[in-house]
């Protein structure tokens, strides 16, 4: 099989850095935090009777850039334009999906989708919401000459025209190739696919009035706040609790912990470990955790000395106390890690991940490693990373635990500017030993092509597998669940083995409350769902 389907997904792909402001610095530096699936609430449960009536301040990071469905790239833009627009599907909060504009769809293969929209759903003009508003949303987002950030997402996968009418209220997706996880596509993991009247024009959002979700947005102050007030013409008589809300911004996560601290705001959807060590022993806040599909990448230059030897990435994985990592950077609000990129919120996640042999520390094989690699006597690296995140408390921890195998790592610790500036050599993509921060998805195929084939952007690793290259392609092509799982097994088998990355946990999803909000699902990743929010008083 030739590597050309995936190398197209990604030749008309908006610059790197953009794509890095969600996927790695989350716009304003809010992190996924660190534990069940579908959530709990260790300091206090929410409230679980709704009531209508009340007001709801959120708390968000400050956009980084347009507010703007089809451009945007940061979580403030992203979340912003969840309180008022709606996607074909949405996640829960255990990563499955469920039909939002959507009611039902059928793969008549991998390449073939018919999804059948919601009938009696209003733009909130009062104009209908039809299949023609569908298909001049993903032709206006496919068009490769439109400037749309949706191209991160479908580029290589669907194309113009590739949408068509069945009726009012069907659509066909003909793909570029098969995605057996296409639905996730047309979710909030691919953030720029929320539904647009056909009439949209670049810059209409902020203007208000856009969108069929349960609010309806009347202001946005750049840097300030944005208000919403309830559609009163939702098409779910079952939601839009809240009168108004509020989304307030903040330049940093720290803020953000303080005004949820002092009661500024209601809500912050994501707080970063550091912060939430903060909130230790805070009195009257709800926290609820959810597994997500965050990580952090060891990532090794597989093309260049010395990372080129597959003994020497082995043995430095061997070096790792993963345990060790997840108490000392998440407090043990996360789930393990096996190097081979399989989140357990993917589909299939445990019953592939339970395929692999766990990864355990083994400093005598490490070292034995090492010495049939030709470094007896140990070997210094260089290690690379970004002042975001836990990032630089991850690789001193690194630098600790390779010593005792070997590894003499010297740390070279950079700005977020620095480490993930625009252009070729960008020292992320680049340096023979990096950590990277990278944000949830929803399924193992939008990450599996974002870093591990051959030749994609993002493979930081350089790594090149070609017969990986064809598993990863049978995986998107096969519908079948049972015969998906057996790839996918022998996809995370190869990454084990060979090991280009280390990862050695998944984040968990935590969303911090004022006890009188309920009704946010604890997860997944970065995308609250407000649309049965409310407040008890």
């Amino acid at each position: 099989m030739s590597d050309t389907p995936f190398r197209a997904s990604f030749t008309s792909r908006f610059d790197r850095r953009g794509f890095l402001q969600l996927s790695a610095l989350f716009g304003a530096g809010v992190a996924l935090a660190a534990c069940a699936p579908g959530g709990t609430a260790p300091t206090g449960a929410p409230p679980a009777v709704a009531r209508r009536g009340g007001t709801m301040t959120v708390g968000m990071p400050n956009p980084t850039g347009p507010v703007d469905p089809v451009t945007m790239t940061d979580i403030g833009a992203v979340d912003t334009v969840l309180v008022a627009a709606e996607y074909l599907t949405f996640p829960k909060a255990d990563g499955t999906l469920e039909g939002r504009l959507a009611t039902e769809w059928t793969a008549q293969d991998a390449r073939t989708w018919v999804f059948k929209l919601r009938p009696g759903v209003t733009f909130h003009d009062g104009s209908p919401m039809t299949a023609d508003d569908v298909v001049a949303t993903f032709d206006r987002i496919t068009d490769p000459h439109g400037g749309s950030a949706g191209l991160q997402s479908l580029g290589g996968i669907l194309s113009p025209g590739g949408t068509t009418k069945v009726d009012d209220h069907t659509i066909r997706f003909k793909l570029d190739r098969g995605y057996a996880e296409f639905p996730y596509l047309v979710s909030a993991f691919a953030y720029n696919t929320a539904i647009l009247p056909k009439s949209y024009r670049s810059g209409d959002f902020v203007k208000g009035g856009i969108g069929t979700g349960p609010y309806v947005l009347t202001s946005y102050q750049p840097n300030g706040r944005a208000q919403f007030r309830r559609n009163e013409k939702y098409w779910n008589p079952d939601a839009a609790y809240l009168d108004t809300i509020t989304v307030q911004y903040f330049s940093d996560s720290n803020a953000q912990v303080l005004a949820i601290q002092t009661g500024e705001v209601d809500l912050v959807p994501s707080v970063e470990p550091s912060a939430l060590r903060t909130l230790k022993g805070a009195a009257g806040l709800v926290q609820q955790q959810a597994q997500s599909a965050s990580f952090q990448t060891l990532q090794m230059r597989t093309d260049i000395k010395p990372f080129n030897d597959k003994r020497v990435r082995q043995a430095l994985a061997l070096s790792l106390d993963r345990t060790q990592l997840m108490t000392a950077l998440m407090d043990n609000k996360a789930t393990l890690g096996n190097d081979h990129l399989f989140a357990p919120t993917f589909p299939s996640a445990n019953q592939i991940a339970a395929q692999v042999e766990q990864r355990k520390r083994d400093l005598a094989q490490a070292k034995r490693l090492l010495a049939d690699a030709g470094h007896p006597n140990g070997l210094q690296v260089t290690l690379t990373t970004a002042r975001v995140f836990e990032c630089v408390d991850h690789a001193t921890l690194v630098k600790d635990m390779a010593k005792e195998a070997g590894f003499d790592i010297a740390l070279n610790i950079m700005t977020a500017e620095q480490y993930f500036a625009s252009g070729d050599n960008s020292p992320w993509l680049t340096v023979p030993l990096g950590i990277t921060n990278w944000g949830s998805r929803g399924s193992a195929s939008q990450i599996l092509e974002a870093i591990i084939v051959s030749g994609a952007p993002y493979n930081s690793a350089h790594y090149s597998n070609r017969a990986l290259d064809d598993l990863i392609a049978q995986y998107d092509n096969t519908t079948d669940p049972a015969a998906r799982t057996k790839v996918g097994a022998s996809i995370a088998q190869v990454l084990h083995d060979d090991v280009p990355n280390c990862v050695s946990y998944f984040k968990n999803q935590v969303r911090v409350s004022a006890p009188k909000v309920g009704g946010v699902p604890a997860g997944p990743g970065d995308f609250p769902d407000f649309t049965k929010v409310f407040v008890t008083a």
